[in-house]
């Protein structure tokens, strides 16, 4: 009693695998948004993504990556190399960030757990599409 078998550290395994292999998903998704973002317009390296990986930091980068990765796309769009402009999630990802913040506080984290997987999904798929947009406009 008290002690933990080999199948209790195979579901936790398990857990955090289910846990972040989506957010290496996700990550990837920022980065190659950033890569499609022209080189001299680009305000960060596409590899600063995977700085999310590290703990607590992420907490404040990810408000740094939805700002850099709209701001490249607005810069695009302002110099005519989008025909359609896009924020690249902006607002949904802002929301996101402020609700993996608040999941830091204990008794409001499972109040905004729902929420920010929520924003979470929307942003990628919006950042999934901005990128689209400008493979689309390149070929």
């Amino acid at each position: 009693m008290g002690e933990f078998s080999i199948w209790h550290w195979l579901v936790v395994a398990i857990l955090l695998l289910g846990m972040y292999v989506p957010f290496i998903f996700y990550i990837l998704s920022l980065q190659r948004a950033l890569e499609s973002i022209d080189q001299t317009l680009r305000p960060v390296s596409p590899g600063l993504a995977w700085l999310l990986l590290i703990p607590l930091f992420n907490f404040i980068w990810i408000f740094f990556l939805v700002v850099w990765i709209s701001k490249g796309y607005e810069k695009m769009w302002e110099l005519q190399r989008l025909k359609a402009q896009s924020s690249a999630g902006f607002g949904v990802g802002i929301a996101y960030s402020v609700c993996w913040v608040l999941c830091l506080i204990p008794g409001l984290n499972l109040l905004v757990l729902i929420p920010s997987l929520v924003l979470w999904i929307l942003h990628w798929v919006q950042v999934s599409q901005a990128r689209k947009l400008v493979l689309q406009e390149s070929t």
